[in-house]
């Protein structure tokens, strides 16, 4: 792992390419126990969504650089706002209706509908600057 202020860089093998996304699969080394940047979590790989500025295909090795910032402004969303819907939906539903069970479903529903504007934010957002990219094939 080699990083900067802005960036991190990684080696890892592309699994899989859909369009223009080449899914590289990047395995946890010692350098990435104090990093948690990639959120391997307890698995020792990962697979990553990444555009690519060379030519490579499925089963080459790459190095990939990643917006370190990113990571963290997506592991807020992805997180505090399912909590803060779900929260809200408590409160709301809990003051005007009183019933646990409605309050529950409540819940469940704005739990669901968080996920889906995530997806669709993660849509709208993906681009150039904030995806991991591909900048050198290894393998050639």
């Amino acid at each position: 792992m080699s990083e900067n202020n802005e960036f991190i860089t990684e080696v890892g093998t592309v699994n899989k390419i859909k369009g223009n996304l080449y899914y590289v699969k990047l395995f946890k080394s010692e350098k990435c126990e104090g990093c948690k940047v990639c959120d391997f979590g307890k698995n020792n790989s990962i697979t990553v969504p990444s555009l690519t500025e060379v030519d490579c295909k499925v089963g080459d090795s790459v190095i990939i650089r990643s917006p370190v910032k990113k990571k963290y402004l997506s592991s807020i969303i992805m997180y505090l706002i399912p909590i803060i819907v779900m929260l809200a939906c408590a409160l709301i539903t809990y003051n005007v209706t009183k019933d646990d069970l409605i309050v529950l479903i409540s819940c469940a529903i704005g739990l669901a509908v968080s996920f889906l504007v995530i997806f669709i934010l993660d849509k709208l957002i993906r681009n150039k600057n904030n995806m991991p990219l591909i900048i050198k094939n290894v393998s050639k």
